[in-house]
């Protein structure tokens, strides 16, 4: 990790980094170590899952109090709270899925928060590694989510790393969005509030807009 004056150059290699990271522990088979004992069956599921919401957080957390819509149930919708961070899996041009807010919330109430901070998920939520061409998340009868799969998932959050990284290195993002002014204030610097969304700019290469 190199040192970086500035959020966004520090945003796109640090996503590069979880990308790897992800990577290698999927790859991972505890069946190729001997200390792993009754545990020894599967990839390092865990942090590979904790990474990839964490990437899908800090994603969504450029939207954060932006202009930038986002249709989920047929409604255009703004991220204006931590929870809608999640939001952005319905991003047009990020992950362009198009799943029902009760899904995406149950993600992140039900499965990324427990994942994140008490290193478990709750009883009958679960996850799986999957074949990349595989559901990501799965509904039980109830049509509640009970399954979520770790490699589509996986391979769904790099092209959107990929997409992402393009226009934040690209693009006319505001230094004074809602994510720098989080960090500033958590150092004790207050800046103003954010104010707009973002659109690429400066390069013939580069698409219009990110919204």
């Amino acid at each position: 990790m190199a040192i970086h004056s500035d959020v966004k150059k520090h945003t796109i290699e640090s996503l590069k980094e979880d990308l790897v990271a992800v990577e290698y522990c999927i790859k991972f088979e505890k069946s190729d170590e001997a200390d792993w004992g009754s545990f020894g069956i599967g990839c390092l599921g865990s942090p590979a899952f904790i990474l990839l919401c964490s990437m899908i957080d800090s994603m969504g957390a450029y939207f954060h109090n932006t202009s930038a819509m986002i249709r989920v149930d047929g409604e255009e919708r703004k991220i204006q709270t931590v929870a809608d961070h999640f939001l952005i899996l319905n991003h047009d041009k990020l992950f362009k899925f198009k799943i029902s807010a009760k899904i995406i919330y149950e993600f992140y109430t039900k499965y990324r928060s427990p994942a994140t901070h008490d290193n478990t998920l709750p009883l009958n939520r679960f996850l799986d590694i999957g074949n990349e061409n595989d559901d990501i998340f799965v509904v039980d009868v109830n049509g509640e989510l009970d399954l979520v799969r770790l490699r589509p998932l996986f391979v769904a959050v790099k092209f959107a790393v990929n997409e992402f990284s393009h226009y934040l290195k690209n693009g006319n993002w505001s230094d004074e969005h809602w994510l720098t002014n989080d960090l500033n204030n958590v150092r004790g610097k207050k800046t103003a509030p954010s104010q707009s969304s973002p659109s690429a700019s400066g390069s013939a290469n580069v698409p219009p807009t990110i919204i």
